[in-house]
């Protein structure tokens, strides 16, 4: 009789289950988003699904294993539910527990699944993915590395993955504060459909079509004005992977409003490949934290009025200021003036 899966040792498993990488194959985005449908009726409707590993990055080999990132707020619970609906625990900690489905006592079944659970922002394998999707040079690097680990670790999986470790560090967004800020290869590059205007003394969404970027000289400039303004004691803090920065958020750390209640948001960007991946809450989330260590109870963002941009500073919980900076509101008469309530 063959034995269990829970009956085999640590070698045993790895002979049954070994390394193998195949060509990029388009059905794992399909087998993702199948996977996620059935997740769905396991866990509660604020569940965060991201299609992560080297399956989820175009155009290079990977493992045939469908990898999951789940954001829950009940790590036990959660892995509760799926254990019982035929998932295995593959590891477990107070803050990560990784489940698989598809190993079978006779290898591995058609499709596989690896389901990664975290907690609120530990997304680092998102802005790894995002990275290596966005710079096909490095993607190549990291498939070469692969290929050269595979020949050597075949049969052995944990090797493999330290054998990936450092370079995935590498290429793994920084959240930091800054010193200095180098925006040369900075991608500002935004093409507006629809903005907020306002008309008749209400906010109106409305088709307003451009093209926002940055010119090296532009980028320069504000790199310039930003360091200035940290050698006055302003603060900026930054995502950044491999040297190069992801997005910023640039605190003028000086406080107004009738009460001193406000710190202006006087900068905030998130580079073009980088959007929606959660960058910018993060950084939104460390200049509210760096706002009130100095004594502010509201952050002041005088915000661009593009749809896209209103929505995730809506999605933030910002709302219309209560009193408008007249100075900021005048020196960019399009933008919404909104705030955030520190709490």
């Amino acid at each position: 009789m063959n034995k269990s899966l829970s009956e085999m040792t640590l070698e045993e498993l790895w002979e049954l289950f070994p390394i193998i990488l195949t060509e990029h194959n388009p059905q794992w985005r399909e087998q993702f988003r199948e996977e996620v449908e059935g997740l769905k009726k396991l866990l509660p409707p604020d569940t965060e699904y991201h299609h992560i590993g080297s399956s989820a990055v175009e155009g290079i080999k990977a493992k045939p294993i469908v990898d999951i990132l789940i954001i829950v707020k009940n790590l036990k619970k959660a892995a509760s539910v799926l254990e019982k609906s035929g998932y295995i625990v593959m590891s477990a900690s107070d803050t990560r527990i990784s489940l698989n489905k598809g190993y079978t006592q006779n290898g591995f079944a058609e499709k596989v699944f690896h389901l990664h659970l975290r907690l609120g922002n530990d997304k680092d394998e998102i802005y790894f993915r995002d990275y290596l999707n966005a710079h096909r040079d490095v993607a190549k690097e990291y498939e070469a590395l692969k290929l050269g680990l595979w020949k050597k670790y075949e049969h052995d999986r944990d090797a493999y993955t330290d054998g990936k470790t450092e370079f995935v560090k590498r290429y793994t967004v920084k959240f930091i504060e800054l010193k200095t800020i180098n925006l040369d290869s900075f991608d500002r590059l935004q093409h507006v459909e629809e903005c907020w205007r306002k008309e008749d003394g209400e906010y109106k969404l409305l088709p307003v079509k451009y093209t926002e970027d940055w010119s090296l000289s532009e980028k320069r400039e504000l790199a310039q004005r930003i360091s200035d303004g940290l050698a006055r004691g302003n603060v900026a803090f930054g995502a950044v992977i491999n040297g190069e920065v992801a997005g910023f958020a640039y605190l003028d750390t000086r406080l107004f409003g009738s009460k001193s209640q406000y710190m202006d948001l006087a900068e905030f960007y998130v580079s073009a490949p980088y959007r929606r991946t959660g960058i910018g809450r993060r950084l939104f989330e460390t200049a509210c934290r760096a706002a009130s260590e100095r004594g502010a109870a509201k952050l002041y963002i005088s915000a661009h009025s593009a749809k896209e941009s209103i929505a995730a500073y809506k999605s933030y919980g910002c709302v219309p200021a209560e009193e408008v900076n007249e100075e900021l509101a005048e020196k960019e008469p399009c933008d919404l003036q909104l705030e955030y309530a520190l709490g």
